[in-house]
This record gives structure tokens, sequence and C-alpha cells, in this order.
């Protein structure tokens, strides 16, 4: 989940991986075995070109390029530098240099930078998720000079200490409004545990306890470390491959130590001085993430039941195949949250009330039972696929009952509902990218990361068409032969033990 400058706008983040339906609309009731007849398939307002076009350049970044024929226009930089790569005393860095994006840099004052995109009319923003650090910039198609220049400079910030001072305030804000975020606590408590002692458990916002710890030194180990061209991936539409190149090409240059060793120092001391620097300053390898499970955590408070189940998913490192068929399952469980709720407004598209949970856990038991719906997180390596909840007050026994009898209902799926989980699958996957480019960005850049060629919506629409009623079975018992970790708030009174 991707943590935005303004917390409550995220990106693939904020789309793919909150639980809650924005639906709040009630569907007209229908037996979920009848296929929707005469409905047409899912289409893109977007008019993608047949595939996108990929390149590696010799210094080892990446490149992605989606010609779309357009008069808008993104560019998008992903570092893997997010707080999966963060050692536990820099802990907190990834949130801070997210932060960073509007300061000065190596190359550009920050009056320069804002007002160089702001004169254009383009919007600048950056996020942060467990795996990345990313920066995005949109706008007219004819300013991707100026896109290119402004990503090639924050990709150097300059780290200064009295403006990682003036940051804290920034952090605290955002770390304050995180944990008032019921879904988003139970969501990071249920990374944490699923895969525990492991760096993918990192949260996305930095701990309270880091917030006043944070230091320029520890920014600049995190930057020289992890902003280096071979972790960096550019993605950008309205714009050809060659194109891409060249601006990328001539705007990341990044700063020559060696050089300006030899200018200050003079010749022949450059190794004594930036080889022991970068030898101080390993990467933390990433170790394949392995699910966790068996845990239960309770977080008491005032308020209603909140539940979180989460077992095992698959990464994009499993292949195309899996993530559509996990993405088909999310949806036959699908979800739903009922208008009585106060936290009506959520970020899972797709969750419908003619679905597992919208039908048998929320329609069923209106009376206590706000709000249902499942997700599938899936990462570079591994995935996390998870169930949330809320009812009434003193209703956790029979809650995690309603849930439980869905998941493993799963054991037994029809074809019905296998057409019915792909043509939402689709639509959910057209809601979070159709117009949103830096999901779109995300979309490809998680793909590109884990090895793969990257797919465009259109095509991955593809992949959900093949998925067959054998492929979601499988999926369904991967899921079943993991032990659940079990998450709860507010009224934990009664909450059995699995």
């Amino acid at each position: 989940m991707a943590l935005g400058v303004r917390f409550a706008r995220s990106s693939r983040a904020a789309v793919q991986r909150r639980f809650m339906s924005t639906s709040k609309r009630a569907a007209a009731t229908q037996a979920m075995t009848a296929p929707l007849a005469g409905t047409p398939d899912v289409a893109l307002s977007t008019p993608f070109p047949a595939g996108a076009e990929t390149a590696k350049l010799e210094n080892g970044m990446t490149l992605v390029a989606l010609n779309t024929p357009q008069t808008l226009a993104s560019m998008s930089l992903f570092v893997r530098a997010g707080p999966r790569y963060e050692y536990s005393s820099d802990a907190g860095s990834a949130h801070f240099l997210k932060r960073y994006a509007f300061k000065s840099t190596e190359k550009k004052y920050f009056l320069q930078l804002v007002r160089d995109v702001d004169v254009r009319g383009s919007e600048f923003h950056s996020a942060v998720s467990r795996e990345n650090v990313s920066y995005h910039v949109s706008g007219m198609n004819v300013f991707t000079d100026n896109m290119a220049e402004t990503l090639g400079a924050v990709a150097e910030p300059l780290i200064e200490e009295y403006v990682v001072d003036r940051l804290r305030s920034e952090v605290s804000h955002e770390l304050a409004a995180a944990n008032a975020d019921t879904q988003l606590i139970l969501l990071d408590t249920l990374h944490r545990e699923a895969f525990r002692d492991q760096q993918l458990a990192n949260s996305v916002v930095c701990p309270s306890y880091q917030v006043d710890r944070i230091t320029d030194h520890n920014l600049r180990k995190h930057t020289s470390t992890y902003y280096t061209p071979d972790r960096m991936t550019v993605v950008a539409t309205g714009t050809d491959l060659a194109t891409l190149k060249g601006l990328v090409e001539k705007n990341f240059k990044p700063t020559d130590l060696r050089a300006m060793v030899r200018e200050y120092l003079g010749a022949g001391v450059e190794d004594d001085i930036v080889g022991p620097l970068k030898a101080a300053h390993q990467p933390l390898v990433a170790t394949p993430a392995k699910f966790v499970g068996g845990s239960e955590v309770r977080l008491p408070n005032a308020g209603n039941t909140h539940l979180a189940l989460g077992f095992q998913g698959v990464g994009y490192n499993s292949g195309v195949k899996e993530v559509a068929a996990a993405a088909v399952l999310q949806n036959i469980l699908g979800g739903f949250s009922s208008k009585s709720s106060p936290y009506g407004r959520g970020l899972t598209p797709g969750a419908v009330r003619n679905s597992r949970l919208g039908q048998n856990v929320v329609a069923a038991n209106a009376d206590w039972v706000h709000q249902a719906a499942a997700v599938h997180l899936p990462y570079v390596d591994a995935g996390l696929f998870a169930v949330y909840g809320e009812a009434e007050r003193g209703k956790a026994a029979a809650l995690v009952e309603a849930l439980l009898k869905q998941i493993q209902s799963l054991d037994k799926v029809s074809d019905e509902e296998v057409l019915r989980g792909k043509a939402q699958a689709k639509g959910a996957l057209a809601k979070a990218v159709d117009g949103n480019r830096e999901a779109l960005a995300e979309f490809f850049a998680t793909q590109v990361q884990s090895g793969s060629a990257p797919l465009t919506p259109a095509q991955f629409f593809k992949q959900i068409d093949a998925v067959t009623t054998s492929d979601v079975q499988a999926a369904a018992r991967r899921l079943l032969s993991s032990k659940p970790v079990v998450v709860a708030s507010g009224d934990v009174s009664g909450l059995p033990r699995l």
C-alpha cells in the first residue's frame, strides 16, 4: 500500500490495497449462480497500444514506455528503496524521503523545482509503498522533457539537517492520520504477523519512536545505498521508447563522486575516499518473503469489532496465471458495505452485494454486520490474501464464524461463479488504472521488478479470461492450506482462538 503525499490520496497502492468497497448502492437481488446475460465486455477509455515497450540501459535502469495517443502524458520513477529495504536503525527513512520530493536536490533548488512544474500546469506527486519510493509527474505531452528533468533532479535529493528537522512535523501529521485509520492499522499488523521477522513486514509509515531519531545521516545512507540506476524503473505514458531513452540518458546523470574528489582534493585519492564510503553502505538483500501464519493479535479499544484474517497469497514471481486466478477468487468472495456503516467509503472496487461475502455475511446479517470484503495483495515475490469484516460490539465470535464459513466454502467453486468473478476482476482492474496514471505506472513497475514482461491492462484482461475453474480451485486450495493470521481491534471480547 503506497502512502501518498496527501495521505488520503494513496496510489496503487491505495486503490488496490484498502479493504472496503466504494460502492454503497444496493444491487438488484440475483442468484450468484446466474451469469449476467448481455453484459458487454470490460473496455477502457484509455486507448492502449498493442503492448508496452521496455529497455534496460547500460547502467541497469529499466524503462517502460506506453505510447498512448493522448494530449496528456506522465512519467514515474520507482526506486526500490521502500521500507522493505530499511535496516532497523533506519526505519522510517523511506517515509521521510517521500516527503523530501518537494525539497532542494543536488541539481535544483526547491523553488525552481516547484516553479518549473507549476508554470507548465503539470502535477507532481510522491508516494511510498513497501517496496518502492516513487515520484510521479503528469501534464501535457509537450512537456515530457521537463518531466524527465524533474525526476532526474529528485533522484538526487540534497539531504540537509535543518530540512530533516522541519520534515518531522509533516511525518508526524501523516503518522497521526495513519493511527486513526482502523483499516490501515489492521493491514499493517497483518503484514507484520504474516511476514514476521522479514523485511516485507515493515510498515509504510515511519514508526512513532523513529520520528525524532531519523537524521540526515540516515537519509544520506539510504539514498547513497539504494538510489542507484540499477534499482530504478522509469514508466512513461504518452511517449515512445526512443524518446524516453533519450530523455532519461540526458537527465539521469548521477553525481560522479570520484570526479568531485579529484576536483577538490586532487587526483590519486579517489579510491581511498570513495571506496570505503561505498563499502560502508551495502544494500540490504531482500530475501524471498515467506508467509508465516498461526498468530493472533488483539488491539482492544472502543467502538465496533473490526476483524482481519490473513492467508497466503501469490506474488508476481509465481506467474501471471496465478495472480489472475487469485484476483478472480478475491472477486468471488467480493464484499459489500451496508448503508448503516460509518466506514462505507472504502477503496476495493468490484466488491458488490451479489458475492459470497456480500450475500452470505453482510446481507444475511444486516442487523449486526456493517461490511465485509476480500482483497489480494501481490508483491514481487509474495502475496497476502485478506478478508475484513466489521460488526456491532459483542459480535466478535459470530463475525469470525461468518467469515470463516465463507472462506472454507471456497473448496467448492462453480463455473458460473468463476464467470462472474472474472467479469468483476476485470472491472476492478479497469477502475483502478483507467484515468489513474500513477496506479497504471505502478501496475507496470511491479511486473518489471519481478522479472516479468509487462502486460497492459487489456493484455491482463485476456489472462483473466483464460482463468479456468480448476485454476481458481487451485488458488483456493493454496489459501486454505495456510494457517490464518488473525487481527482484531475495537471490541475484541469473545474472540475465539483459531
